[in-house]
């Protein structure tokens, strides 16, 4: 168990060191806009699935499970 929990800390250090991007780099602020995104479309869903919770449209609109896991 302790060889288990000592190989996560170190994969996790060399996994920092090795993608780590200078600070002052075009792909953080890549990176950010990206999450953003990412962000402003789970919410989004997410509001949509708690104001529908127990109403009649969710009935007759289900929301698919298409893309949840």
């Amino acid at each position: 168990m302790v060889i288990v929990i000592i190989s996560n800390f170190l994969t996790g250090f060399l996994m920092i060191n090795g993608l780590w991007i200078p600070p002052k780099n075009w792909l953080n602020i890549f990176r950010l806009v990206v999450w953003f995104l990412l962000a402003a479309v789970t919410f989004g869903e997410l509001y949509d699935d708690i104001d529908t919770w127990g109403k009649p449209i969710r009935k007759e609109q289900p929301i698919s499970a298409e893309f949840r896991y």
